[in-house]
């Protein structure tokens, strides 16, 4: 029977202590979850996110078709390079050419013609400058 009024003794201790403890670790258990205030936080931060993330797939998507697009002209520009010139190809190049070496020829006969033109206009001034 000793142990019963030891029990009935430290009873009172032994409800504030187990209070105590019992307590704290309330207290940890809260601190350990988070608040629902911090999940909507983080819901309305991962919503930003998710759509931060949706720009940015549809601007790879855009960089991904342009270099792609970019890569083929490349391709096409490697070809043209590695590929020697056909007979026609050199043909259309050389008519090309002669008909803009005509076109710079014109240019050049027609400002001869003006300062020809100009210079016999200076020999008369001067002859009738002489004159008088």
């Amino acid at each position: 029977m000793a142990w019963l009024q030891l029990a009935i003794d430290l009873w009172p201790i032994l409800t504030l202590f187990i209070s105590i403890v019992l307590g704290a670790v309330v207290l940890w258990l809260r601190s350990q979850f988070p608040t629902k205030a911090d999940v909507s936080g983080l819901t309305d931060n991962v919503a930003v996110l998710t759509a931060k993330v949706e720009d940015v797939q549809e601007t790879v998507g855009t960089l991904v078709t342009d270099q792609a697009a970019q890569n083929a002209r490349l391709d096409q520009i490697e070809k043209d390079i590695e590929t020697p010139p056909t007979r026609m190809e050199l043909m259309q190049a050389i008519a090309q050419l002669s008909t803009k070496m005509s076109a710079a020829e014109e240019r050049t006969e027609s400002v001869d013609r003006q300062l020809r033109t100009t210079n016999d206009y200076l020999k008369i001034l001067i002859d009738k400058g002489l004159r008088e």
